[in-house]
C-alpha cells in the first residue's frame, strides 16, 4: 500500500545567510496491515526527516547518488519510528532543491 506523507520544506545546512531550500514529497510504501501504524506516526515521521534534512548540505542531494542516499536514509528513519514494522520503498513525488 503506498501512502503520501505531507509536504515537506526544509532549510538545508550552510555557513552563509541565504540557504538553500529543499521541498520534497514523499510516498511511502508498506504493507497493508502496517498503514495504521505508518498514519498514528506520521507527525513523528515527519519531524525526523525534517531534522536529517536540516543537517544536510546541498552537495549532498544533488544528483541521482544524492537522492539514492536521501531514499536510504529516509527508509532508515521510518522504519525506526514503525518498528518493527517495515518499508518497502520511498517514492519521489516532488523533488525540489533550490
Amino acid at each position: 500500500v503506498r501512502h503520501p506523507l505531507p509536504l515537506i520544506k526544509a532549510d538545508l545546512k550552510t555557513g552563509r545567510c541565504r540557504s538553500p531550500f529543499l521541498r520534497v514529497e514523499v510516498v511511502v510504501q508498506v504493507n497493508e496491515d502496517d498503514i495504521d501504524l505508518l498514519i498514528d506516526n506520521e507527525t513523528a515521521i515527519v519531524d525526523g526527516v525534517r531534522t536529517h534534512l536540516r543537517d544536510q548540505e546541498r552537495q549532498d542531494l544533488v544528483g541521482k547518488a544524492g537522492t539514492n542516499q536521501l531514499r536510504f536514509d529516509l527508509v532508515n528513519i521510518v522504519n525506526k519510528v514503525i518498528a518493527p514494522a517495515r518499508v518497502h520503498g520511498i517514492l519521489f513525488k516532488d523533488f525540489l532543491l533550490q
